[in-house]
């Protein structure tokens, strides 16, 4: 394939990429991470895909939010089913996302409170 070739076939797909990280989807950072793969290897910048730097950093940010409702929707979901060190490092996610993103829990329908009722219900369910 010649360079001209392998150019536009690392554009086209990063094109691809960058459609699907645009609404912000829970795994934005494989996403991310491929796009920029494909602009080392094809030689080009953010701005020959029709972004900004910070744009894609708020794609990301999306991504986030997004992520960190998925992580909540897992946790209310099968608590039950989960070991007190999974849910703890959930919640940690969760936490990390919304640090990370700038967003605050209220943003994704949660309260510390209910995070830590998690926790707080499956301690109360272990052996003593």
């Amino acid at each position: 394939m010649s360079l001209k070739d392998r150019r536009k076939s690392c554009l086209y797909q990063a094109e691809r990429w960058l459609k699907l990280l645009r609404p912000g989807i829970p795994n934005y950072e494989t996403v991310a991470g491929y796009i920029r793969e494909e602009m080392k290897e094809g030689g080009f910048t953010l701005c020959d895909l029709g972004i900004t730097e910070e744009e894609f950093k708020a794609m990301c940010l999306k991504g986030r939010e997004a992520k960190a409702r998925q992580l909540l929707h897992y946790l209310r979901r099968s608590t039950e089913r989960s070991s007190l060190h999974s849910i703890i490092t959930i919640v940690d996610g969760i936490h990390e996302e919304v640090r990370l993103g700038k967003f605050n829990l209220a943003d994704i329908g949660t309260s510390l409170d209910e995070l830590m009722s998690f926790i707080n219900k499956k301690k109360e369910e272990a052996p003593a």
